[in-house]
């Protein structure tokens, strides 16, 4: 008799999921969205993993002409280690949510790439700092987010750095201070960043 119920109460739910609407069944209308969705998502991961690439970041001059030959020069492109660190190791989270913020900000640099807005050597120099000072601010509000992708405190073997780079970043752990705070010119070898950052180029 339970069993007999259970069988009735099933097929009212079937059948209401198979209810035509207006038009077509509600199941229908369901699983098309489903496989809607579906496809969004994967046409968005796609999306994602072909514009994390260096060489859809390389793909306008501005940043194969400028920017790239700064990186070319930086502890993060060759080091004693070799382990490489690109475009989206540094300037993209890991989480799919701030991920996905970053991607719709991105769409401001796609602008000023057809504005002509950093088009010649001059124009880039000309926005250089603000560029960077902007870069900056964001690692600084979100505690260097992406730098700890790879780096830790825990994992810093710091006996086997050199004197300073030991001192400093003892100094840094106590006082709280973020990877950006010391580590301004990591990449930037020519920006104007020497009267805010205590590292430089050094890589430490």
């Amino acid at each position: 008799m339970a069993g007999n119920r259970f069988g009735k109460a099933v097929k009212r739910v079937w059948d209401f999921f198979w209810r035509p609407s207006a038009k077509w069944p509600l199941g229908a209308i369901l699983l098309g969205g489903i496989a809607v969705g579906a496809l969004a998502l994967g046409g968005y991961n796609e999306a994602v993993v072909q514009t994390n690439k260096m060489s859809f970041c390389n793909s306008c001059h501005e940043m194969r002409e400028y920017v790239y030959v700064d990186y070319t020069q930086s502890v993060h492109y060759k080091n004693p280690v070799g382990v490489r660190a690109e475009c989206k190791d540094c300037h993209e989270p890991a989480a799919w949510g701030p991920q996905f913020v970053a991607k719709v900000k991105s769409v401001n640099d796609l602008y000023n790439h057809l504005a002509g807005t950093i088009a010649t050597r001059q124009a880039f120099e000309k926005h250089r700092q603000e560029l960077d000072k902007r870069v900056w601010a964001e690692m600084k509000a979100n505690d260097s987010r992406n730098c700890r992708k790879c780096h830790s405190w825990n994992a810093m073997l710091t006996q086997a750095q050199i004197p300073a780079a030991r001192a400093s970043h003892a100094m840094g752990l106590k006082a709280g201070f973020t990877c950006i705070d010391c580590h301004k010119g990591i990449m930037r070898m020519k920006g104007n960043f020497q009267a805010t950052s205590t590292a430089g180029k050094s890589g430490l």
